[in-house]
């Protein structure tokens, strides 16, 4: 036996495993992770531990960094809505929007019409990118039930989208959907089983993980690491997580998720 068998890491990306390039350092390695992290991960899996990331980007995102780090267990992606097997290329757990989504959009562009700069809507293979006006008219057709994973609004400033969350959290249809921000600017709303908190736990029950560790960064990462047996954030994160986090890690850009795996033979 491996002393990290039963252990399953979900990593977000974006802001935890990997970072912009910043010219500062080669060791930074254009967007990362950093070397270290990648042999730490590499350790990790060698000796029984499963690792994979949870993110609001597809499976196909992985293709990046595929000389730095693979995973060695489902991809929790979409930001929740889909679970996926990447070696046998099958989704293991899939969960659409159910709900009425052009009167939550309705709603939202009524107060934030001059400050939403775009609106992309998340299919299983592609992005469309539509207006409000579109996306609200029975009569174009696009919107049908149990096809989207999520719908993406991008605002012209954080503060805007943080208000505009506030509104959809006051909205009558609330109640079954689920909306956070997964960048400054960008709000994201998906049904209610489709968050990143809902997915590890099934991916922890689908492979009989005995530990669950997530590390995040943002307001998107806040469901997964609520559920969690050890629940980390990095540096860098939002106040927020880091106050919904059971212990802080050192930032990303100093190999974050390294220093996970590493306390793990700590503690």
């Amino acid at each position: 036996m491996g002393r990290y068998d039963g252990i399953l890491i979900c990593s977000d990306i974006d802001g935890t495993l990997t970072y912009p390039y910043t010219g500062k350092d080669d060791n930074l390695n254009g967007i990362g992770p950093t070397r270290d992290t990648c042999e730490q991960i590499r350790r990790f899996q060698q000796e029984g531990g499963l690792f994979t990331v949870c993110t609001g980007r597809r499976p196909s995102h992985l293709e990046n960094f595929t000389d730095k780090f693979i995973v060695n267990a489902p991809v929790i992606s979409c930001g929740g809505a889909m679970v996926y097997d990447l070696e046998n290329e099958k989704a293991l757990r899939l969960k659409t929007m159910q709900f009425d989504l052009p009167q939550v959009i309705h709603a939202l562009h009524q107060e934030f019409a001059p400050f939403l700069n775009r609106i992309h809507l998340h299919t299983l293979e592609d992005t469309i990118e539509v207006t409000a006006e579109q996306l609200c008219d029975p009569q174009s057709g696009i919107w049908k039930t149990d096809t989207y994973l999520k719908i993406v609004l991008v605002f012209d400033t954080a503060e805007r989208a943080i208000e505009a969350r506030k509104l959809v959290l006051a909205h009558p249809l609330a109640g079954e959907l689920d909306v956070c921000r997964s960048w400054p600017e960008g709000l994201e709303i998906m049904d209610k089983e489709s968050t990143k908190g809902a997915a590890a736990l099934f991916l922890k029950a689908y492979l009989g993980a005995r530990e669950l560790i997530c590390v995040g960064d943002f307001e998107n990462d806040l469901s997964m690491l609520r559920v969690a047996d050890r629940a980390v954030a990095v540096e860098n994160a939002l106040p927020e997580v880091k106050a919904a986090a059971s212990e802080i890690t050192v930032s990303v850009y100093d190999g974050a998720v390294a220093r996970v795996i590493e306390s793990i033979d700590k503690s």
